[in-house]
C-alpha cells in the first residue's frame, strides 16, 4: 500500500490494524506484522484504554494487508460492575465488602494506574485499584450518616474517565427482639436492638417502668 511510510517494506507482504475506524500505533501493536506464506498472521496487541473501552463498548477490529486484503473481527469488552455487595442490609457503622469486575485493569508495575472511588450515597467512602484483571476488592464502614429504613446507592467510578457501575445497600429500620414472649416477673429477659447509633446510651422501658 502506498503511503504508509518507512514502517512497511514495499517488496515484503505487512499488514496494519484499525480499531474502531482508526489505525493503531505503537506501542499498542508491534509493526511490522509479518504474514506467512499462506497469508496468515499470529500477533498480540494491548487495548486502549479511553472512553469506549472503560465503558465496555465492543471494539470493532480491522487488519489489511499491503496487497488490500481485510480481515475483520469484534472484540467485547467487559462492562463495569460491582459483583458483590456484602451484606446487602447492615446498620450503620457495618463492615461492607464492596467487588467490581470489568474495571482498569493494572498490575503494581504498571507505569500508569487508575484510582478507582467507591461512593456511598454520595460519599466518598474508600479508593482502590483494579488488578490485571480488572478486579477491584475493597471494605468500608457504613457511613453513620445513613438514615435508618433507607436504600443507598453504592458506586464506584474511574476518577480518569467517570465510568462505572453501581449496586444498593439497606439500611434497617429500629428493630428490637426479645429472647422471650413470655416471661415471669423477677426472670430474665434479653433484648437485642439494632439500626441504633454506636455509643450512645440507650433507655429500655418494660411495662412502663
Amino acid at each position: 500500500a502506498r503511503g504508509l511510510g518507512d514502517v512497511y517494506k514495499r517488496q515484503d507482504r505487512y499488514s496494519y490494524m484499525t480499531i474502531n475506524g482508526e489505525r493503531v500505533g505503537k506501542p499498542l501493536v508491534d509493526y511490522p506484522i509479518g504474514l506467512d506464506s499462506d497469508g496468515g498472521l499470529f500477533f498480540s496487541f494491548d487495548v486502549p484504554i479511553n472512553d469506549a473501552t472503560a465503558s465496555g463498548t465492543p471494539l470493532d477490529i480491522k487488519v489489511i494487508d499491503t496487497g488490500g486484503r481485510l480481515g475483520i473481527g469484534r472484540l467485547n469488552i467487559k462492562t463495569p460492575t460491582l459483583t458483590t455487595v456484602s451484606p446487602a442490609k447492615s446498620a450503620r457503622g457495618s463492615l461492607l465488602r464492596v467487588v467490581g469486575e470489568g474495571f482498569v485493569g493494572s498490575d503494581a508495575n504498571a507505569r500508569l494506574r487508575y484510582p478507582i472511588d467507591v461512593n456511598y450515597a454520595g460519599r466518598r467512602v474508600a479508593t482502590s485499584w483494579a488488578d490485571a484483571s480488572g478486579t477491584f476488592n475493597v471494605s468500608f464502614r457504613v457511613p453513620k450518616e445513613a438514615f435508618n429504613g433507607s436504600t443507598n446507592l453504592v458506586s464506584a467510578k474511574i476518577r480518569r474517565y467517570g465510568t462505572g457501575a453501581g449496586a444498593y445497600h439497606e439500611v434497617p429500620c429500629f428493630n428490637l427482639e426479645l429472647s422471650s414472649s413470655c416471661a415471669y416477673r423477677g426472670g430474665d429477659l434479653t433484648v437485642t436492638g439494632t439500626g441504633f447509633k454506636g455509643f450512645r446510651k440507650v433507655w429500655i422501658s418494660v411495662g412502663g417502668v
